[in-house]
């Protein structure tokens, strides 16, 4: 944590994340702007390990909002894997899993939401092959996630003229792939 705290840049604050979820064996992050749900992937992402062009076929087969890992995570403050979902959607023929990252379908991802006064603000998915998954590893992933929230946020005012005052933490921030 004290690495990303130091972080001088968003580029760096994203390295540190990567490194942090990498050592547990979680090798894509995704990290999506609540506020912009609604616009679509391309819209709400702010930072990500899958190609653009992912995104973007995300955005022309479902409405982003309505992705069932978006709307579980924009109403519970509860941390989920993908894993429990999947299994539920292969028996309802669901085609959402079809437009998760292939580390994500090949192995488990863990959703965090993080949430600012009973609002969602942010989720992020990490994912692996073969993740630690032990009760241990979700604390310290959740407690990453918030962090990195926080550091946005710090990042965010330090730089007024590419920030402006009063805009959301997470909403100002430009894509990161």
């Amino acid at each position: 944590l004290g690495h990303m705290m130091a972080a001088a840049s968003v580029q760096a604050l994203w390295a540190e994340v990567k490194g942090f979820a990498g050592q547990l064996g979680y090798s894509h992050v995704l990290a999506v702007d609540a506020d912009r749900i609604a616009g679509g992937a391309r819209s709400a992402v702010i930072y990500s390990d899958a190609p653009r062009q992912a995104l973007e076929a995300l955005d022309a087969e479902l409405e982003y909002a309505r992705h069932p890992v978006i709307q579980r995570a924009s109403q519970t403050d509860a941390p989920f894997f993908i894993s429990d979902m999947r299994k539920q959607a292969e028996r309802n023929g669901e085609r959402w899993p079809e437009f998760l990252a292939d580390v994500v379908k090949r192995g488990e991802g863990f959703v965090v939401p993080v949430f600012r006064d009973a609002k969602p603000v942010a989720g992020f998915n990490f994912g692996g092959e073969s993740p630690d998954t032990s009760a241990n590893a979700r604390s310290m992933l959740q407690v990453v996630a918030h962090a990195a929230v926080e550091k946005l946020g710090l990042l965010a005012n330090s730089k007024p003229e590419r920030f402006p005052a009063g805009a959301s933490v997470l909403s100002t921030q430009s894509h990161w792939w």
